[in-house]
C-alpha cells in the first residue's frame, strides 16, 4: 500500500529506502493503517530481524507520509518470484527480509 524507492541522505551520503504512503491522512482508515505501520516499527525496532524506523516525514499539502528506513539487498517481492532454487541460505536471507 506505498511504494518504497531507493534515496541517498544527503547530510550523511548514506543510502536508505524511503516508503511513501498517500492518501496517508486521507481518511481514517488509511491514517489508522499508516499508524500502524510506525508503531509497530517502533515498538519492534530493537528486534534483529525487524526493519527499524529511521525518520518519519509527512507532506500535509499533498497528503503523503514518508517512512524511512535502512535499505536492503534486494526486493523480496523479486526474491520470492526468482527461478532460483530455494536452498537453506536463501531461506535464511529471506526471512532477515521480513
Amino acid at each position: 500500500y506505498g511504494t518504497v524507492a531507493s534515496a541517498t541522505n544527503t547530510s550523511t551520503s548514506q543510502k536508505c529506502a524511503v516508503k511513501k504512503i498517500a492518501s496517508a491522512l486521507h481518511s481514517k482508515r488509511n491514517l489508522r493503517e499508516s499508524l500502524r505501520e510506525v508503531q509497530l516499527m517502533r515498538y519492534l525496532g530493537d528486534h534483529p530481524n525487524i526493519m527499524p524506523l529511521k525518520d518519519l516525514s509527512l507532506n500535509e499539502k499533498n497528503d503523503e507520509m514518508y517512512i524511512h528506513m535502512d535499505l536492503m539487498q534486494a526486493d523480496l517481492h523479486h526474491a520470492i518470484r526468482s527461478t532460483k532454487g530455494w536452498n537453506e541460505k536463501f531461506v535464511m536471507y529471506l526471512m532477515y527480509q521480513l
